[in-house]
């Protein structure tokens, strides 16, 4: 049973975080409380007897026009900062003596991936990527749009695809880093260094694990002075994935194919993160997202529009 049940879901999942919302922004700009949304929908006598949740999504990056996926990338984002001293002090007196944590925390971070992103910290990354979903991403090829950046095919780990990279595998990110006053610098030794990291993660690799193994990671090279914490008031958004050849998955590409006519490219997830393991974990249902839209659609942005192309379909 597929019925309107899950928009109900959304909704009543909505009214619960509009309720219990955190301060600060999250991802995409927005706030959301993750466990006030799956209280919301185990208690939600609707919520029983599902099915599937069939979820409408935005672009995804393959050369197929018609995209079906099983559903996204986990996300978590992990602060690290060193607090070397109170208050900043006059470089002219003191540099060459005072240890500088700007230079501390990037070196830090420079062990974790290679000078191409490769991540070698093992428990940030899958063992393997399965022979189902390989299978799955043998015929997705990735492509750019006009006005897209360039993609660097050398970057992330090597042996894997463009879509092996960005669909099968994790990335660790830096998103933002500050030392001292990036408007208005001074002949001074910041007292602090700061950055926010993010790890995007497929399904099997345990983002509980992050915080600690990063711990170990740090201490092993000589990083003691370096401190890792989850970032205060930003949710994970767990990794779920439905196995390309579950009967469900089959179903929907039936359809798709049946509807428009060309047979649609399965993705094994999203590239992106959405609370997804409310309905796959919460609530057991096997989850399939078809995206309606195009890659240069601008998500998120100011132009964040919608193709009549696509609508039609």
């Amino acid at each position: 049973r597929v019925e309107g049940r899950v928009g109900r879901g959304v909704r009543e999942r909505r009214r619960a975080v509009d309720d219990r919302r955190r301060a600060g922004a999250g991802r995409d700009g927005e706030r959301l409380d993750v466990e006030a949304a799956d209280e919301a929908l185990t208690a939600m006598p609707a919520a029983v007897g599902l099915d599937v949740a069939l979820v409408p999504g935005g672009a995804e990056r393959c050369i197929r026009e018609l995209v079906d996926d099983e559903v996204e990338l986990g996300c978590a984002a992990i602060d690290m900062w060193i607090d070397a001293r109170e208050g900043g002090h006059h470089s002219g007196n003191w540099g060459g003596l005072l240890s500088s944590p700007a230079i501390q925390l990037v070196h830090a971070l420079s062990t974790i991936t290679d000078e191409k992103g490769r991540i070698l910290v093992p428990e940030l990354r899958p063992d393997r990527i399965s022979n189902s979903v390989r299978a799955a991403l043998a015929d997705c090829t990735i492509e750019t749009s006009p006005g897209d950046p360039e993609i660097d095919p050398t970057w992330g780990e090597p042996g894997l695809s463009l879509a092996e990279k960005v669909f099968g595998w994790c990335a660790f990110e830096i998103l933002a880093m500050t030392s001292g006053v990036p408007e208005s610098p001074v002949n001074a030794i910041p007292p602090r260094a700061w950055a926010r990291t993010q790890v995007r993660f497929v399904v099997g690799v345990d983002p509980k694990g992050f915080v600690p193994a990063l711990r170990r990671h740090l201490d092993k090279h000589g990083f003691p002075m370096v401190q890792v914490a989850s970032a205060a008031g930003d949710e994970i958004m767990n990794a779920t994935r439905l196995d390309p050849d579950h009967p469900w998955v089959k179903w929907s590409v039936a359809s798709i194919a049946k509807i428009t006519g060309a047979p649609p490219a399965i993705l094994p997830n999203l590239g992106g993160s959405l609370p997804n393991d409310i309905f796959a974990d919460v609530l057991g249902l096997p989850t399939v997202c078809v995206p309606h839209s195009y890659p240069g659609c601008s998500k998120h942005a100011p132009n964040d529009h919608l193709p009549i192309a696509p609508a039609r379909v």
